[in-house]
């Protein structure tokens, strides 16, 4: 009787562990791409103001409010749509009235994938870019680094600035 109890306790004690499914969801879903800027070759700060504008339904929708002193910034892609449309806009301070604004636009084309691991891991989006187009007021180029945007927050694109 012992011996049938040790079995039916190490029995229940295997299939207690292995009916345990470990869910390997990744702890942040959310994918945003990743800008750095560059003039004559190297990193630079933007000590003016930057704003941040994406084409929604034809309407413009601020993303980035006043970023000041930036050396970078990440930016969400649209889940369905096979391009983004930005406008950047720059706001240079002559004094604390006056100000000149620069904007240039930026086309970002792309490949959305989608992917579902579980019902408790939900569905989250990655993107691999195909091209991408801007104008060239204050832009002189666009560098695609790392065409995949995932959760990796790596850098994706280099903008070289005039």
């Amino acid at each position: 009787m012992k011996y049938l109890r040790k079995i039916v306790i190490c029995f229940l004690s295997i299939l207690a562990i292995a009916g345990c499914d470990g869910v390997d969801c990744p702890l942040n879903n959310i994918v945003y791409s990743t800008w750095s800027f560059y003039g004559n070759g190297s990193i630079v700060t933007i000590p003016d103001t930057v704003y941040v504008y994406a084409k929604v339904k034809g309407v413009d929708t601020l993303l980035i409010n006043k970023l000041y002193n930036a050396s970078s910034m990440n930016l969400p892609l649209s889940y369905y749509q096979p391009a983004d449309t930005f406008t950047l806009e720059i706001h240079q301070y002559a004094d604390s009235e006056s100000y000149e604004i620069y904007s240039d636009q930026i086309i970002i084309n792309k490949d959305n994938l989608s992917h579902f691991n579980s019902p408790e891991c939900g569905v989250w989006h990655e993107h691999n870019v195909t091209g991408v187009i801007n104008t060239t007021t204050m832009i002189d180029s666009i560098q695609v680094i790392r065409k995949k945007i995932d959760t990796d927050e790596q850098e994706n694109f280099r903008i070289h600035f005039k």
